[in-house]
């Protein structure tokens, strides 16, 4: 999904992502969070912003935010869309 993302946004100069993950539920171990963050901060770090909208099916810990935020990519969770689309808006 991460490659795709980042071919799309490429091909098309989008700068600003939002990813809904609302439907995804359960967990997942901090290794696969660290590993996560560290890939999409490696596919992703041409964008200026990455917003996750989560839904409360999953249990949410900030590594994976943490993880790619140090290595440069401004990403965000957000429970409420609005938000999170304010948040990509913003300057």
């Amino acid at each position: 999904l991460l490659e795709d993302i980042a071919a799309e946004t490429k091909h098309k100069g989008v700068q600003r992502v939002l990813i809904d993950a609302v439907d995804v539920t359960g967990d997942m171990p901090d290794l696969d969070r660290y590993d996560f963050g560290k890939r999409a901060a490696e596919l992703l770090g041409h964008v200026e912003r990455l917003a996750i909208l989560r839904g409360p099916g999953f249990r949410y810990t900030g590594f994976f935010f943490d993880v790619a935020q140090n290595r440069g990519l401004q990403t965000r969770a957000f429970a409420v869309r609005e938000e999170a689309i304010a948040w990509l808006a913003g300057s």
